[in-house]
């Protein structure tokens, strides 16, 4: 019994198909569907066909991380579940209860783990290139029909529902893990991981996300690994470096990195004040210190059991009641669930770290640079609807087990 092609749909569906058909019909292009019921029925359906698979093998054997995944959904779950009465405002002004609002996040996470794991081929195969390509020719096509040139970025004001603007979080998210999982996981030239490198660079500029485009413009220095092109190309590399040099002597691009900034200032101040240390003036980064310093008071008063949801019936950021008011870093597993819940969350990391080493050295994939990234992006931006660090630790699994039959055999 085989399950790789479901196992494939639901990947290309999660990275793909869901943030970037969401996008389309978000700006009109496609008709809207809820894709979040598809991923977790699709994802259901591979999970069930995996335990069937596990069971009937002879090898039945779980790993270390598949029990504590296993036990920590359980405990996220019964939290969740426990406070199924608690309710309150979404961003788009639904008024919905906790299990409807935290159980989509969790259980997509859960199914990430164990499908990525058992189809980490995934990134690897030839499909994984054509699922990158389709991606940049669609945002290609949404940026000729939307790109707004006076602020360099998508004219979201077109939007058919403006409470859907986080609809660039979901895009850069699935961008930014897939074109890392890529240009890490398969061997290929510098000339052709740079086109990828730049072209992503592009796209999240133009969707406006900071954190995805910060983290992967600091993560390209591991992925280039500059210093490698130069010991096998020291020639090559001398004139490139000096012609780079000559061009910046000649060109003077002074007046034209102040004119971009000068752009920014005016149109685009999400990146401006992120770029010359602005914060202050920042609303969203603002918000999200009240969001953090809130967590804080909450840990300091229950540091073992956390307050689930305690932000389901206050205006904590000034921006309303809302699910959606909770803190963006790590610690939100600490504030929410407890300190059993961030112990969970600092293993898994701990785990990705240790198995992120073996790959480096026996599999000689430089598997740091997505680490680097996701793990960045978990512990200092994203809260526990960041899915993608459930699908890294899946990941690494599944390429260490990877390994292992690569030995036995």
């Amino acid at each position: 019994m085989n399950n790789n092609l479901l196992n494939e749909l639901y990947i290309t569906l999660l990275l793909f198909i869901t943030p970037v058909f969401t996008l389309f019909s978000l700006f009109g292009l496609l008709p809207f569907f809820p894709y979040t019921f598809l991923i977790m029925g699709l994802g259901f359906l591979c999970c069930v066909i995996n335990v069937i698979i596990f069971c009937s093998s002879g090898n039945r054997k779980l790993s270390l991380n598949d029990v504590f995944v296993n036990l920590a959904f359980i405990f996220f779950i019964s939290i969740i579940f426990l406070n199924h009465n608690l309710r309150s405002y979404t961003e788009d002004g639904r008024y919905i209860d906790a299990i409807r609002y935290y159980f989509p996040f969790f259980i997509i996470s859960y199914f990430n783990y164990f499908i990525m794991k058992g189809y980490s081929c995934y990134i690897t195969k030839k499909h994984g290139e054509m699922v990158l390509f389709f991606y940049f020719i669609s945002l290609g096509f949404v940026s000729v029909m939307y790109l707004n040139l006076a602020e360099l970025k998508l004219d979201y004001s077109q939007l058919l529902d403006s409470s859907y603007i986080g609809v660039y979080q979901t895009v850069s998210d699935a961008l930014l893990f897939l074109s890392i999982s890529y240009v890490c996981i398969n061997d290929m030239t510098l000339r052709k991981k740079l086109i990828v490198i730049l072209l992503t660079l592009f796209f999240l500029f133009i969707l406006n996300s900071r954190s995805s485009l910060f983290s992967y413009f600091f993560g390209c220095f591991f992925l280039l690994d500059i210093k490698k092109y130069i010991y096998k190309k020291p020639i090559f590399s001398f004139f490139s470096i000096a012609s780079l040099i000559v061009f910046i002597i000649v060109i003077d691009p002074t007046s034209l990195i102040s004119s971009f900034i000068g752009v920014l200032e005016s149109g685009n101040a999400r990146i401006y004040n992120i770029i010359s240390g602005g914060f202050s003036y920042d609303a969203s980064f603002m918000g999200r210190i009240k969001l953090f310093l809130h967590s804080i008071d909450i840990i300091k008063e229950s540091p073992i059991i956390g307050d689930f949801a305690s932000q389901y019936n206050q205006d904590i950021d000034g921006f309303g009641t809302r699910w959606g008011a909770y803190t963006h870093s790590i610690i939100v597993y600490w504030d929410q669930f407890g300190l059993v819940g961030f112990l969970f969350i600092c293993y898994f990391m701990i785990s990705i770290l240790r198995k992120s080493k073996i790959i480096n050295r026996s599999l000689r994939i430089n598997i740091y640079p997505i680490v680097f990234m996701i793990l960045i992006q978990q512990i200092f931006v994203k809260s526990f609807t960041y899915f993608y660090f459930f699908a890294l630790l899946g990941l690494v699994e599944g390429l260490v087990n990877a390994r292992k039959c690569r030995i036995n055999n």
